[in-house]
């Protein structure tokens, strides 16, 4: 019996998707004042999600802010949503769009709905959290991430603030690493900051001043923190990069030794 190539392909696909455990995510939020508004860039992180949210469903994208003296600094759990999709062959582009388009705007909507702009800054530990909460979800293998968006500066835990600072000695003061093995971690907007603001009361310095020096100690603090610091990625913008996951069915044919083939009427395009 003979098996067209586009058989072995799709069956290929269909194994490798089978097998993939299903990834999960989440967002935390600073929503110190350092930050400006908590919610503008909540939608291009989602953007992000999407593009990795691969193809088996039951995915989730949890969005946490960080939290204040109400909340004696643990972080808030703003929603938990699905991520879409699609495993329906008949599914058409405008249907998926669609699905995609109403996700991110149920993630803003939740965000403008419940998180709320604060004075404290307990990045640390609304980061641990976000960890553990990924733990509790996610299987070896999934490619599970978290995306942090924070300009990195720490105002809860001492030891932390103050190694940002420039105290060397602080280090030895650290919390414990936090454990992110199988877990991949993106913090972005490091440089989105919003400095020193004129307020009714006059002039408030929200965020420290900025030189060369202080922004390496923040990138260097911070993957300190981990136990697996080559899964942590710090990116000045609000756009983060993620490792792709490798194990498209693309990665599986080539390991069968097949190759595509060109042809006018299948485009095998990624």
């Amino acid at each position: 019996m003979k098996y067209s190539y586009i058989s072995v392909t799709l069956v290929c696909a269909l194994l490798t998707a089978c097998g993939r455990p299903v990834p999960h995510f989440a967002i935390l939020l600073d929503a110190s004042g350092s930050r400006g508004a908590v919610c503008s860039q909540v939608a291009g992180l989602g953007g992000v999600v999407l593009a990795h949210r691969g193809t088996k469903k039951g995915p989730t994208l949890s969005l946490l802010a960080t939290g204040d003296a109400s909340t004696s600094m643990e972080p808030r759990l703003l929603t938990t949503l699905q991520v879409p999709v699609s495993t329906r062959v008949l599914d058409g582009a405008r249907q998926r769009s669609m699905a995609d388009e109403a996700f991110l705007h149920d993630l803003d909507q939740a965000c403008r709905q419940a998180a709320q702009p604060t004075e404290a800054s307990p990045v640390f530990l609304g980061v641990k959290r976000a960890v553990e909460l990924l733990k509790e979800r996610c299987q070896a293998g999934a490619g599970c991430a978290l995306l942090v968006n924070t300009d990195g500066e720490e105002r809860a835990e001492n030891s932390i603030k103050a190694a940002i600072n420039g105290d060397r000695r602080a280090r030895s003061r650290f919390p414990a690493p936090i454990e992110n093995a199988g877990i991949r971690i993106s913090f972005c907007g490091l440089a989105s900051t919003v400095g020193s603001v004129r307020t009714s009361t006059g002039g408030h310095q929200y965020s420290p001043a900025r030189d060369p020096a202080r922004a390496d100690r923040i990138r260097d603090v911070w993957t300190s923190l981990f136990t697996e610091p080559a899964a942590v990625g710090l990116h000045p913008s609000a756009r983060p990069l993620l490792q792709p996951i490798q194990h498209s069915h693309g990665s599986h044919l080539a390991r069968l030794g097949l190759r595509r083939r060109r042809s006018h009427r299948n485009n095998w395009a990624h």
